[in-house]
């Protein structure tokens, strides 16, 4: 398995992590999730805080493979020489 697949296979294994993540945090602002007594709300409330800042990190670390999968590509085809005049606008 070459690199880049296996970088775009976690690419979309964060991405899924993320939206199963935000899915749940919809689910539990909406009521969706366990009813919340007085006791539990604070630590509810900081867990969902919690969770948005989890995926959070979770999308910027995918804007960040994205980019480095970008200029894999990029460096990739200048050095297999793919490319041997650049159009200038």
């Amino acid at each position: 398995m070459s690199l880049h697949l296996l970088l775009e296979m976690t690419v979309k294994e964060l991405e899924i992590t993320t939206l199963k993540a935000r899915v749940k945090l919809l689910e539990d602002r909406e009521g969706g999730g366990i009813a919340q007594s007085g006791d539990d709300a604070p630590i509810k409330g900081r867990s969902l805080d919690e969770g948005e800042e989890a995926a959070k990190r979770v999308s910027d670390d995918i804007e960040e493979m994205e980019t480095v999968l970008t200029s894999m590509d990029v460096a990739s085809i200048l050095t297999s020489r793919g490319v041997q005049v650049v159009p200038t606008v």
